[in-house]
């Protein structure tokens, strides 16, 4: 299976998949706790799972422990 083969496949599973709303991407949305969550939370609420850049994926890669379940099912699927 090719790359190209690969990302079709993956698109066509999870094309449907909702967006979980801003309010459930991060694990903690209170404001001024945990601003970390929140700026994960800000990062990549602008993006949707096909869009998120491959550089932001890598550069935010400590910010996956914050993502929700949803979220982490939504952006990594």
């Amino acid at each position: 299976m090719s790359a190209d083969d690969l990302l079709a496949e993956l698109a066509a599973c999870f094309q449907h998949e909702p967006y979980p709303g801003d309010d459930n991407l991060v694990t903690n949305n209170e404001p001024g706790y945990d601003l970390e969550s929140l700026q994960i939370r800000d990062t990549f609420k602008v993006h949707t799972w096909q869009t998120l850049p491959d550089k932001l994926m890598l550069y935010e890669q400590g910010g996956y422990f914050f993502l929700s379940k949803r979220g982490l099912k939504y952006y990594l699927p």
